[in-house]
C-alpha cells in the first residue's frame, strides 16, 4: 500500500488472526528512508496460530517529521487478514496556505466590522 503524495501522520488498523507467516513491512521518511518488518511475534501478539477469533490493534506513528510512505503486507500462505483501517494524512502546504487565507478574511471581516 503506497501513499502517493503526501504521506501518514498515523495508521492503525486490526490485524486479524495473526499467523507466523504474516509479516508487515513499514516504510517511513522522506530522504533517509526507514524501513521495519514486523510480525506478531515482534509486536507480542498473545496469540499468533492464526486462531480466527483473534485479532489486535496496532497503530503506528510517523515521528520527528518522518511520514509513513508505504505499508508492505506479506504472507507465504496469501492469508493476512486486516480491517478497520484509520489514518491521518500529512496536510499538503496549500492546506495551510488555504488555511491562513481564510483566517486572515475573518480577522480582516471582524476588525472591518468593529470599524463601521
Amino acid at each position: 500500500m503506497h501513499f502517493a503524495g503526501a504521506g501518514l501522520d498515523y495508521i492503525s488498523f486490526l490485524w486479524d488472526s495473526p499467523d507466523l507467516y504474516n509479516t508487515l513491512t513499514v516504510k517511513s521518511g522522506v530522504r533517509d528512508v526507514q524501513s521495519f518488518t514486523l510480525g506478531p511475534t515482534s509486536l507480542n501478539f498473545a496469540v499468533t496460530n492464526g486462531n480466527q477469533t483473534f485479532s489486535q490493534y496496532v497503530e503506528f506513528f510517523g515521528l520527528g517529521g518522518a511520514e509513513i510512505t508505504d505499508l508492505i503486507f506479506s504472507s507465504t500462505q496469501d492469508a493476512f487478514e486486516a480491517t478497520n483501517f484509520t489514518v491521518t494524512a500529512v496536510p499538503e502546504p496549500e492546506t495551510y496556505a488555504l488555511m491562513l487565507t481564510g483566517l486572515g478574511a475573518v480577522g480582516f471581516m471582524a476588525r472591518r466590522r468593529r470599524n463601521v
